[in-house]
This record gives structure tokens, sequence and C-alpha cells, in this order.
């Protein structure tokens, strides 16, 4: 698999290798080595429990694929889904050959109620997983007209309804132990609903959104939340939604290069991470003027004839708003 043999150089100013980031890193000229470390199966007090991936296309360019290696490498055991089983196969036996982790599949058809109910079981009564990644997904690029509706149907089940349902069966016991993670994959398209097919971009804004409230709900718990924001990359994704990646290539990022920033941004406790983004601001921005716009409209009806001791409030609610909620991280 390409790219897996020494740690890439990404400049301290944003999450792109420094090969590909073409002086958009604001701090360019400052660079140092992110290494994803491999824990030893004795880490001392940390404690290897077994992570699940959701896989659809096992693809050895796929991002689902380059989760299960990275946290193979970290110390995980892997759970992993999909629905192919010759290729679940193949992987687990080249992740077990490769990093000496146990390995366990589930072939399994997501958008099939049976199927979806049978990882749903698996979830909640293995207690020994303690991370989730919700990778399994498929996109569009036609408009409404010139889709056919049951695809669209079977996209929603597989983005919302399938990410919702594995994320309840296995919140429970994360709660329990008071640890864990959830990882769920969006898309920058849910910032840009104009781009590619509505369904999709609104199906991946769902994903943003459950995420964010579920930040909320999970404070002081001791489970962390990331939704990871991909832009253009370089999967089979593409070939399904009938763009040949070849038109692309300006804009595409490997998989390698999007796990690995992702994961950078997991160790950082960030909320969202946006991995081809050279400047974190502009993000922070966005969201300053989300909740500003909020704010603003929740208020809205005191603004005419408020008195000076509701202006006062109104003024420090706002100000208290903003800087608390400047950097939207976890």
């Amino acid at each position: 698999m390409p790219g897996l043999e020494s740690p890439a150089l990404f400049c301290s100013g944003c999450r792109i290798r420094c090969s590909d980031c073409r002086n958009h890193c604001l701090d360019g000229r400052t660079r140092r080595r992110l290494a994803l470390p491999v824990l030893p199966q004795s880490a001392g007090t940390w404690d290897p429990f077994r992570n699940l991936i959701e896989i659809v296309h096992v693809e050895r360019d796929y991002t689902g694929v380059i989760y299960a290696d990275r946290l193979a490498r970290r110390g995980f055991d892997l759970l992993i889904i999909a629905r192919d089983s010759k290729r679940l196969t193949d992987l687990s036996s080249e992740l077990t050959s490769k990093t000496g982790r146990k390995v366990d599949i589930i072939a399994a058809n997501l958008t099939n109620k049976q199927d979806l109910r049978k990882v749903e079981s698996r979830l909640q009564s293995d207690t020994s997983i303690s991370l989730l990644v919700n990778n399994a997904g498929f996109g569009g690029t036609k408009s409404l007209v010139h889709s056919s509706i049951d695809d669209l149907e079977d996209m929603i089940a597989l983005n919302v309804t399938a990410l919702t349902r594995l994320t309840a069966a296995v919140l429970p016991n994360l709660l329990t132990r008071k640890q864990g993670v959830i990882i769920n994959i969006a898309s920058v398209v849910a910032l840009n609903p104009e781009l590619l097919n509505g369904t999709y971009s609104g199906t991946k804004a769902y994903v943003v959104n459950f995420t964010q409230s579920l930040f909320e709900t999970l404070k002081n718990t001791g489970v962390q939340v990331q939704a990871v924001l991909p832009g253009a990359i370089r999967t089979e994704f593409w070939d399904r939604a009938g763009i040949p990646i070849q038109n692309l290539d300006d804009f595409v990022m490997s998989a390698d290069d999007c796990v690995d920033a992702a994961l950078i941004g997991l160790d950082r406790h960030e909320l969202i991470t946006i991995p081809a983004l050279p400047d974190i601001q502009l993000w922070n921005r966005y969201d300053e003027a989300r909740r500003a716009l909020y704010l603003s409209s929740q208020i809205a009806k005191l603004r005419s004839g408020m008195g000076f001791t509701t202006k006062l409030y109104y003024e420090k609610l706002t100000l208290g708003y903003n800087t608390r909620n400047r950097c939207f991280t976890g």
C-alpha cells in the first residue's frame, strides 16, 4: 500500500503534505515531522480495545482501507464491515500479516435492513469496541430529475440511516466505559449544497449536524466525536458518480493524505476536520458567522424598544457567545 513506509512531512500551519502545499500554507516555511504513532502491544495502561470500521468498497486506495491500516498500526484490533466478502478476506489477511493485529470481518450490505440489524447487534453485544468509523457511503452528481429515486433512497439509507443506527448501537457501551471515539465521514459538499447532487450534499450536511449535536450531548463523558469533511479524494467514488477521475487531477487529494490529516485532527481533539483546508481560520470565521446568525435571529425581537438593562444583557450575551466559540474544537 503506497505511503505506508515512512512518515510524511506536513507543514505546521496546515495538514497538507509539503510537496503538495504549493505555498498555500500560511506557515509553509516551518515544517515538522508528524508521524502517526505505532503503539506497542504492551502499552502500559493503554487498553487496546477493538476498533470498528465500516467499508463499502474495499479498494487499495479507498479511505476505509487506509483507516484500517493506520489504526491497526496504532495497535487496534479491527472489525471491518463491507459488502464484498472476498475483499474483506483479502484485506484481513493483509492487515494481519503487516501489523500482527487481529482482524474480524462481517459481510453486510448496510442498506439492507436485515444486514444492518446484524451489525447493530454485534455493536451492542461487543463491549470491547472503543472506536467507530462511520465511513460507509456513496454519492451522486446527477440532478434530481435525472436520478433514480431508488438510488437516492439507498443513498439516504446508507449515508444517514445506517450511520445514525450504528452510532446509537455503539454509544451505550462507550458511555458505560467513559471512553471511546466516534468518527463520522462527511464531505466539504455539506457546506456547498450547489455542488454535485443535492441529496448527497444533504446527507453529508446531516452528518455534520449530527456530529455537532453529539459533541454537545457527550461533553464531559469521555467520548470523543469528530466529523471529517474531505474534498475530492482519489477513490472509486468518482467512478460510481460518473465523473472521470482524470478530469479532477488538479483538485484531488490522495486517500493516504486525507486519512493521515484526519487522524492528526483527531489527535488534536478537533470536532470538525477539513483535511485539505490550509487555513483553519476560514472554518472559524464560517462557524462564528453561523452561530451569530442564529443568535441574531433569536433575539431580533428584543432590538426594538429594549430597555437599558436588556440592551446590556444582549451585548454581553453576544460578546460572550462569539468569544467562547472562537475555535470549534472538542
